[in-house]
């Protein structure tokens, strides 16, 4: 699985940048490059054909994949501590 963000949906292919797919670690599922020799600052295409399906990710994985990908410091949601 990866989770990316779509910059253009053209008719054969989507453009997308950022790309990171889910691998099992240690202490289980985490994020890890999609492309490992690739500039991931770069967009890219992604041919529709060879995709088996396309969904909207998981709010929580969305939530730490825009952080991890961000390059601005994005605040933590608010929270009442007592």
């Amino acid at each position: 699985e990866i989770i990316a963000n779509v910059i253009e949906e053209k008719t054969h292919e989507f453009v997308i940048e950022k790309p990171l797919q889910m691998a099992m670690g240690q202490q289980g599922p985490q994020f890890a490059p999609f492309i490992m020799l690739g500039d991931m600052d770069k967009s890219m295409p992604i041919n529709r054909s060879l995709l088996v399906t396309w969904v909207d990710p998981n709010p929580k994985i969305e939530e730490q994949y825009r952080t991890i990908t961000s390059t601005i410091a994005l605040p933590k949601k608010q929270s009442i501590i007592i």
